[in-house]
Protein backbone atom coordinates (compact mmCIF):
# COMPACT_ATOMS: atom_id res chain seq x y z
CA UNK A 1 0.00 0.00 0.00
CA UNK A 2 1.21 3.55 -1.17
CA UNK A 3 0.71 6.76 0.13
CA UNK A 4 -2.84 8.00 -0.04
CA UNK A 5 -4.60 11.36 -0.02
CA UNK A 6 -8.08 12.25 1.29
CA UNK A 7 -11.05 14.61 0.91
CA UNK A 8 -13.18 15.12 4.03
CA UNK A 9 -16.48 17.50 4.59
CA UNK A 10 -16.88 19.16 7.42
CA UNK A 11 -19.40 22.37 8.42
CA UNK A 12 -20.68 23.40 11.76
CA UNK A 13 -17.59 21.31 13.62
CA UNK A 14 -19.09 18.35 12.23
CA UNK A 15 -18.39 15.62 10.08
CA UNK A 16 -21.00 16.67 7.13
CA UNK A 17 -22.52 14.22 3.88
CA UNK A 18 -22.54 15.68 0.83
CA UNK A 19 -24.30 14.52 -2.75
CA UNK A 20 -21.72 11.41 -4.27
CA UNK A 21 -22.13 12.63 -7.28
CA UNK A 22 -20.01 15.57 -6.89
CA UNK A 23 -16.95 12.72 -6.68
CA UNK A 24 -18.24 10.45 -8.96
CA UNK A 25 -18.65 13.55 -11.77
CA UNK A 26 -15.48 14.31 -11.89
CA UNK A 27 -13.55 11.09 -11.42
CA UNK A 28 -16.12 8.90 -13.43
CA UNK A 29 -15.20 9.53 -16.55
CA UNK A 30 -11.31 8.42 -15.56
CA UNK A 31 -12.83 5.30 -13.07
CA UNK A 32 -12.26 1.56 -14.20
CA UNK A 33 -14.18 -1.27 -11.54
CA UNK A 34 -11.37 -2.58 -9.99
CA UNK A 35 -11.54 -5.20 -7.06
CA UNK A 36 -11.90 -2.86 -4.09
CA UNK A 37 -12.27 0.99 -5.65
CA UNK A 38 -12.19 2.37 -9.01
CA UNK A 39 -8.63 2.24 -10.58
CA UNK A 40 -8.13 5.82 -12.73
CA UNK A 41 -6.81 6.11 -15.70
CA UNK A 42 -5.55 9.40 -17.02
CA UNK A 43 -4.24 10.21 -20.23
CA UNK A 44 -1.12 9.47 -19.42
CA UNK A 45 -1.31 6.21 -17.75
CA UNK A 46 -2.52 5.16 -14.33
CA UNK A 47 -3.88 8.09 -11.61
CA UNK A 48 -4.49 5.59 -8.38
CA UNK A 49 -7.30 4.13 -7.27
CA UNK A 50 -10.25 5.89 -6.00
CA UNK A 51 -12.26 5.16 -2.75
CA UNK A 52 -15.93 6.50 -2.66
CA UNK A 53 -18.85 4.51 -1.02
CA UNK A 54 -21.93 3.70 -3.46
CA UNK A 55 -24.20 5.48 -0.75
CA UNK A 56 -26.00 8.66 -2.34
CA UNK A 57 -24.42 10.96 0.47
CA UNK A 58 -21.20 10.42 1.38
CA UNK A 59 -18.54 12.18 3.79
CA UNK A 60 -15.60 12.14 1.84
CA UNK A 61 -13.03 9.88 -0.55
CA UNK A 62 -9.86 8.87 -0.94
CA UNK A 63 -7.19 8.20 -3.87
CA UNK A 64 -4.48 5.63 -3.03
CA UNK A 65 -1.39 6.42 -4.75
CA UNK A 66 -2.46 9.42 -6.79
CA UNK A 67 -1.36 11.04 -9.57
CA UNK A 68 -0.96 14.57 -9.97
CA UNK A 69 -4.08 14.47 -12.12
CA UNK A 70 -5.56 12.64 -9.72
CA UNK A 71 -4.91 15.37 -6.85
CA UNK A 72 -5.64 18.07 -9.10
CA UNK A 73 -9.09 16.22 -9.47
CA UNK A 74 -9.45 16.39 -5.16
CA UNK A 75 -8.87 20.23 -5.42
CA UNK A 76 -11.01 20.80 -8.12
CA UNK A 77 -13.65 18.68 -5.33
CA UNK A 78 -12.38 20.73 -2.28
CA UNK A 79 -13.59 24.02 -4.05
CA UNK A 80 -16.82 22.55 -4.38
CA UNK A 81 -17.74 21.11 -1.28
CA UNK A 82 -16.79 22.23 2.20
CA UNK A 83 -14.03 19.65 2.76
CA UNK A 84 -10.32 19.83 3.59
CA UNK A 85 -7.14 17.25 1.89
CA UNK A 86 -5.11 15.51 3.44
CA UNK A 87 -2.33 12.89 4.09
CA UNK A 88 -1.30 11.56 6.87
CA UNK A 89 -1.73 15.13 9.33
CA UNK A 90 -1.33 17.25 7.16
CA UNK A 91 -4.71 18.99 5.91
CA UNK A 92 -5.27 21.62 3.14
CA UNK A 93 -8.13 23.81 2.54
CA UNK A 94 -8.83 26.22 -0.64
CA UNK A 95 -10.44 28.69 1.80
CA UNK A 96 -8.89 29.76 5.00
CA UNK A 97 -12.59 30.73 6.53
CA UNK A 98 -13.48 27.10 6.17
CA UNK A 99 -10.95 25.94 8.89
CA UNK A 100 -13.57 27.13 11.19
CA UNK A 101 -16.22 24.28 10.25
CA UNK A 102 -13.40 22.01 11.01
CA UNK A 103 -13.75 20.08 14.54
CA UNK A 104 -11.49 20.80 17.81
CA UNK A 105 -11.28 17.93 18.68
CA UNK A 106 -9.12 17.22 14.97
CA UNK A 107 -8.08 20.82 15.13
CA UNK A 108 -6.39 20.16 18.54
CA UNK A 109 -4.96 17.12 17.27
CA UNK A 110 -2.68 17.94 14.67
CA UNK A 111 0.87 19.15 14.76
CA UNK A 112 0.60 21.83 12.24
CA UNK A 113 -2.68 24.22 11.76
CA UNK A 114 -4.00 23.31 7.90
CA UNK A 115 -2.89 25.70 4.98
CA UNK A 116 -4.66 27.04 2.67
CA UNK A 117 -4.01 26.59 -0.73
CA UNK A 118 -5.01 29.04 -3.71
CA UNK A 119 -4.61 26.49 -6.58
CA UNK A 120 -3.93 22.90 -7.17
CA UNK A 121 -0.25 23.44 -8.02
CA UNK A 122 0.23 25.10 -4.83
CA UNK A 123 -1.27 21.81 -2.97
CA UNK A 124 0.90 19.55 -5.13
CA UNK A 125 4.04 21.86 -3.90
CA UNK A 126 3.21 21.32 -0.71
CA UNK A 127 2.17 17.66 -0.73
CA UNK A 128 5.62 17.37 -2.27
CA UNK A 129 7.46 18.92 0.79
CA UNK A 130 7.93 22.87 -0.92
Amino acid sequence: MGWSVHLQSFQGKAIVNFPRVIVWNVFAPKAHSANWGWTLMYDDGYGGLLYLKDDPLVDGCSVERPSSDAIRDMFMIAQRVPSAISTDANFFVTDAAFVSGMPDWLLNALPYPPRTVASADELLERLAGR
